[in-house]
């Protein structure tokens, strides 16, 4: 079975993670991929926040340290080290699927993957929810030239957590990216026409086209219209 990797957004976990995505997990999985939801290696407590969590949160997972404080504030070693260990344990992937924080790292794995894994082979798509591009000038070099991976960034008109100028600069970091737009906020949606539509994209990066993936295909080129404006 085809895997894909699945990355979660701050202070969420893989177990979360995998609840809150549960429409294109389902989706995945009946259309003959595994979900991989993996969790981030820094901890994060309610005193590094400066919002309040949902009463009996637990287990508040990132990628990275987002204290400024902390000296390996944005190091992404350990995510790195942990997605390599992912892949030993889990891979190969296929794609890789990631919301907010973890979308971020998710683009950014697309061009470094073969760096950490050289025996892996190239990643076929990214859907990026709510991504954003990494704000460090040492990470430019992740983005120069643009990352080549098929990309569909699905971005809510009412997100105010990461705004769709934050989004769209990471959509205009890659080759020949698709956009998705819905009018919700900062999830990863679960309205069938969406689910559909990341199901079309993903299914137009497998190679050959079935003649079963055909209407799919035509589907995702209806939808992209609507979606794109």
């Amino acid at each position: 079975m085809k895997t894909v990797l699945c990355l979660h957004g701050y202070t969420q976990n893989g177990s979360l993670f995998a609840r809150k995505a549960s429409a294109i997990r389902k989706a995945l999985a009946k259309a003959g991929y595994e979900s991989y939801f993996l969790s981030g290696p820094i901890s994060v407590s309610p005193s590094d926040l400066d919002f309040a969590v949902e009463e009996g949160a637990s287990d508040m997972l990132s990628w990275w340290p987002t204290n400024e404080h902390d000296p390996k504030y944005y190091k992404l070693g350990d995510a790195f080290q942990t997605i390599k260990d992912a892949v030993e344990t889990a891979g190969p992937f296929e794609g890789v699927l990631g919301f907010s924080q973890g979308a971020g790292l998710a683009a950014v794995v697309t061009r470094h993957l073969p760096e950490l894994v050289p025996s892996h082979p190239p990643l076929k798509f990214a859907v990026l929810y709510s991504g954003f591009k990494l704000k460090p000038e040492e990470y430019a070099h992740f983005y120069d030239p643009k990352l080549s991976t098929p990309s569909l960034h699905v971005i809510g008109t009412l997100d105010t957590i990461v705004s769709e100028e934050r989004s769209m600069a990471l959509y205009d970091a890659c080759e020949n990216p698709q956009i998705l737009k819905h009018p919700g906020g900062h999830y990863v949606p679960s309205q069938k026409p969406v689910v559909e539509a990341v199901m079309a994209f993903i299914k137009s990066t497998e190679s050959p086209l079935s003649p079963s993936d055909e209407d799919s295909a035509s589907d995702w080129d209806q939808f992209d219209k609507i979606g794109g404006n």
